[in-house]
């Protein structure tokens, strides 16, 4: 059975969701079906490699 490693809510993030659309699209166009992808805030994957240790 798979086991998470890693949980986080989008409020952890250091930029929430609008601000990254925005930094996103000054320097490129965005279409729709675009992904954003943005890895996990640093506080979970320091507690992620700590619990898997």
């Amino acid at each position: 059975m798979a086991r998470s490693l890693q949980h986080a809510k989008i409020e952890d993030m250091v930029f929430s969701v609008a601000e990254l659309v925005a930094i996103m699209s000054r320097t490129m166009t965005l279409e729709p079906g675009d992904l954003i992808v943005t890895g996990t805030p640093s506080a979970s994957a320091s507690r992620a490699s700590r619990s898997s240790s």
